[in-house]
Order: C-alpha cells, then structure tokens, then sequence
C-alpha cells in the first residue's frame, strides 16, 4: 500500500471529498476538481461522480503521488510517517513543485528527513494572494505526521486528552437589529462560521449576523438551505447541504479546521423530539467525554426536556452537548441522518514558498 492507515486518514481528512465537479478557486473555472482533489481531463463541469468512483480516483492519484515521492527521492530512508507526509504534500502541489523544490535538494545531500521536513513543508502555504490558514494547518499536520510530535499521554489530563476547540467568534441571534432574530438561528449559525473561516468577509455596517442575513435575504429566506448556500458562495465558500450527518463527518471538519453548522430538534423531550428545527455551530468535540462543543445562537438548551434553559445573550457560547442527548435530536430517524452543511473554504491552490 502506498500510505499507512493514519497516511490515508491523513490525505483524506485535508482533500475532503465532493462528488460534483468544482471550478479552481482561483481561476473560477479550469483547472476543475473532484472527488478527493482528482483533476484532470476527465474532469469537466457538470460531472458528477459515485462514491465508488471518487475512491477509484483517489487510488490511482495516491499511487502516481507515491511513485513520484521515490522517484524524485532515490536512496532517501524515509520513516512511514515520513513518507506519508511527502505524498501527501506530492497529491496537494504536484510531482512537478516537489521536483524543484528546495526539500528535495536538501533531502538528496543527505539531510536528516525529519529535521527538512519540518523547516521545508510549512514554507508551502501561499495560495494566489499570500499566506492561507488552511494551507498553514494542512503543513502542521504533515509535519506533526512525520515527526511523530504528538503530545504524550501524560502531557494533558485523561479527560482533556484530543480536545478540538475551533476559536470561533460567537453571535447571538437574539440581539439582531433586525425583525428575524427569533428565527434567524440558520444564519446566525452560518455568519459565524463565515466570520471564522474569512475573517473580514463581512464589512458593512451593523452585527456580522444581520449583515449576512442580508446576502441571504437576496437568495431566499433565512430558514432556506438553498439561500444559506448562495449566501456562503457570494463570499467565497463553497458550501453543501446535506442530510446524511454522523458524528464522524463531524469531526473530520473540525480536524481540518472547519466548523460545522448542523440542524436539529430541539422542542420535546430527547425520547420523542419534535419542532420545526434549530440550527448551531458545532465548534469542538472532546473524545474523552463523547461531548460536542458548540455556538447555539439561542442559548443553552435543556436537551433531556426540550426548549431552552437560558436564552440570555452569550448563553450559548462554547456549551457542551452530549453526543448521546444531542445526537438522538441530530440524528432523528437513525445514524446518518443528520442535517448539516459541509463548508469547503477554496484554500487548496498553492504557490510555492516565497
């Protein structure tokens, strides 16, 4: 195999898959993608793909990856984890940029991997207008994969250990200006999301939430995915809705940095919820205590009973939700079931280091 099981989990975390082809972030057109980062002729818009044909491609564009790491690397003893980090670094900027790059001199003279690797990769991540967050983060995970820099298990308490928390701003969407703010949790929950993943993508005046009701009302109303989802495009996120949600979608995008927007019920109690559905921004999870962190914009709710504990301004920033409670209201009809939306920001065209 070409990767390590933790080297798939790797590749696949930080390309993500989409099933319909998508224009370069760039140009807003050719080169156009799809599946796990496949490009190509083939690739043309309007394509659509099954999930069996996106792993087909992810195969075959992983294994050209690989083949390209050792041939452009003879005689180089690359750890596993090493050479995870290198393919997937090869699958993001190409045989073509590893081929040139300094890396790859420095690893021919002799060059201890581990110590190139760490000072080489974070250098690629300027997209078309400088330095990208996201690209920032990819590199950091390679280069933790390579080194093996995971914290021990003694470095942080047992119920602390692979806590993800997004420092995402929060906002409330009871103090809207605006006439919607009892049923503008959609985009309260989206705006935050925005604000984080682009930050100063909202700049007029007023609070960022009903500045971007603003571009959903020019799409829809707030209660509309479909107007969510233009809205999320007018700023350059590409955005999907879907119903298929389970815990695990959810924590690969916060492993890459993204926040997640979800919809549930949160009227009845947790045997039986009912309600015409709420929507959050789930910002963290903590694996020690199966507890999503999350931005209701409502407030703190009372998930047992149904309704609302405290609706106060601020009540819902970074509360804990349990999977089990919170999970039976996400996920009413089964596992992978839940509503959310997938944000993509268009973060993968990459320039070399400069």
């Amino acid at each position: 195999m070409p990767l390590t099981p933790e080297g798939w989990t790797l590749l696949k975390t930080w390309e993500g898959c989409r099933l319909s082809a998508y224009p370069d972030p760039a140009s807003g057109g050719a080169p156009w993608t799809i599946g796990y980062g496949h490009t190509g002729p083939d690739v043309v818009p309007g394509l659509t793909i099954t999930q069996q044909q996106a792993d087909a491609f992810l195969q075959k564009d992983v294994a050209y990856a690989a083949s390209a790491v050792e041939r452009l690397l003879p005689g180089v003893a690359l750890l596993p984890g090493q050479r995870d980090a290198l393919i997937s670094f090869c699958f993001n900027v190409g045989a073509g940029a590893l081929n040139t790059s300094t890396l790859r001199r420095r690893l021919l003279a002799g060059e201890a991997p581990a110590v190139v690797i760490s000072q080489e990769l974070p250098r690629w991540c300027k997209g078309p207008n400088g330095p990208v967050e996201g690209l920032m983060r990819r590199r950091a995970a390679e280069v933790a994969h390579a080194t093996g820099a995971i914290e021990p298990k003694q470095a942080t308490p047992p119920s602390r250990q692979g806590v993800i928390q997004l420092p995402v701003p929060y906002l409330s969407q009871n103090d809207s200006a605006t006439s919607q703010g009892d049923r503008m949790c959609f985009s309260s929950t989206c705006a935050m999301a925005a604000a984080f993943l682009k930050p100063g993508c909202l700049k007029g005046q007023g609070q960022l939430d009903d500045q971007y009701l603003a571009l959903v009302q020019g799409h829809g109303d707030t209660t509309e995915a479909s107007a969510q989802v233009a809205a999320l495009q007018e700023l350059g996120l590409e955005a999907r809705f879907r119903t298929d949600g389970r815990i695990e979608h959810l924590i690969e995008q916060l492993q890459r940095g993204i926040p997640c927007p979800v919809g549930w019920l949160h009227k009845g109690p947790v045997s039986a919820p009912t309600g015409g559905g709420h929507w959050s921004l789930v910002i963290g999870w903590d694996p020690a205590t199966r507890q999503l962190l999350m931005h209701d914009p409502n407030g703190e709710a009372d998930l047992v009973n149904g309704g609302y504990v405290s609706t106060a301004i601020g009540s819902g920033q970074a509360l804990r939700y349990s999977e089990r409670n919170w999970g039976r209201r996400w996920q009413v009809e089964g596992t992978g079931t839940g509503w959310w939306m997938e944000i993509n920001p268009a973060f993968l065209q990459v320039a070399g280091p400069q």
